[in-house]
């Protein structure tokens, strides 16, 4: 399987958010806003987080990275590592231009957001670090019925194949109305991903462990959780941030998995309060 995984093609794409460097009534703010990049969770795309990032922007330059296997960006190679994504969102971040900025990462998008601040920490200037886990193998292994049903969507059709992942994340939010599914359903059957893109993707998170060196992390973090989250174990976020030199928790009540999908204002909220610049004393 790997070999076959190895044949595929070389990402260079990136999935930038075009636009946010205007005020909502179409006018360029006279003062720069404070950037921010967004790693998305598996399955996720610009689209899918769309609302999240309109919550943002009128605060923050926000750009969305796509590493392989995501969105639109072409498929991963190598052997399934979050390491190797964060490299390659790295490569992006460059080819955008993109400066110091703040990083905020979901699921597996977090995982890659710590490979890259452990990486390039000189580039991260906060971090958010969302529904996601330092040990991942243990989070999955963890899931028990979940990992049984999200194993299932592999065996259905290509096309249908994300859309069932994306439902089953859902499926723990309280907050995940129908009008929020059928979003996350469009946007999921309108970003296909192969089957060898989810495969190595899953294994990647599963083989995900960053442990011994987040506890060398310098970023100030914010490790945002979803209080119904039915596919990391809330343990196992705490757990994460306790690991952290710097790190404060939040647990967000009502919300599953993705709560940039389940309540974007909410969570936009919470970022917002832990990226504002600390009132002049």
């Amino acid at each position: 399987m790997l070999q076959a995984l190895a044949a595929c093609e070389k990402a260079t794409r990136s999935g930038p958010w075009k636009g946010m460097s205007q005020a909502r009534d179409g006018r360029t703010r006279e003062h720069p806003r404070r950037p921010l990049v967004l790693i998305p969770a598996l399955g996720g795309s610009e689209e899918l987080l769309a609302p999240f990032v309109a919550a943002l922007s009128s605060s923050l330059e926000v750009t969305v990275l796509e590493p392989p296997g995501f969105g639109d960006a072409p498929s991963p190679v190598g052997a399934p590592s979050t390491r190797t994504l964060a490299r390659a969102a790295l490569e992006l971040w460059d080819e955008e231009g993109l400066g110091r900025a703040d990083l905020f990462g979901i699921s597996l998008g977090g995982m890659v957001a710590q490979w890259m601040a452990l990486e390039a920490p000189d580039r991260i200037g906060r971090l958010v670090l969302a529904s996601t886990t330092d040990l991942g193998l243990r989070a999955l292994a963890g899931a028990g019925l979940r990992e049984l049903a999200m194993a299932r969507c592999l065996l259905l059709p290509e096309g249908d194949a994300m859309a069932c992942l994306t439902a089953e994340v859902l499926d723990d939010g309280p907050a995940a109305s129908p009008e929020v599914e059928a979003q996350a359903e469009h946007a999921a059957r309108a970003h296909p991903r192969s089957k060898g893109d989810l495969l190595w993707l899953t294994a990647a998170a599963a083989a995900h462990d960053t442990r011994s060196e987040l506890a060398d992390l310098e970023t100030h973090t914010l490790v945002l959780s979803g209080e119904a989250d039915g596919l990391i174990p809330l343990d196992d976020q705490r757990a994460m941030a306790a690991r952290l030199p710097h790190a404060h928790h939040i647990t967000l009540s009502e919300l599953g998995h993705d709560i940039t999908l389940e309540s974007p204002e909410r969570t936009a909220a919470t970022v917002l309060d832990f990226l504002a610049p600390p009132p002049p004393r």
